[in-house]
């Protein structure tokens, strides 16, 4: 279990909000390079990620992240609104 997990794991244990999480992962050929398969799955199966991915070579048309990011769009803008508060502050000049 990743570190990132077992801290998101303690987190909703102890009853605090635990944001939401979006992994984009890309690569060729899902059954030769998805690296992390069951562990990445298994996170998204429990709720702590959602979990995107994009195959370029597995379909008829080549899939990449840039494009599940496109689809998903929406919710990124969402996300990044919902942070910018906090993560978009410039410092004071000094």
């Amino acid at each position: 279990m990743s570190i990132e997990k077992k801290e998101r794991a303690r987190q909703r244990e102890e009853g605090k909000e635990v944001g939401e999480t979006h992994l984009f992962f890309g690569c060729r050929h899902k059954e030769k390079d998805f690296i992390y398969k069951e562990e990445l799955e298994k996170y998204a199966a429990d709720g702590y990620i959602t979990l995107h991915t994009a195959f370029s070579r597995d379909g008829p048309q080549k899939v990449y992240v840039t494009d599940r990011m496109r689809e998903n769009s929406a919710k990124l803008w969402e996300l990044i609104d919902q942070v910018s508060h906090y993560s978009l502050r410039m410092p004071k000049a000094r």
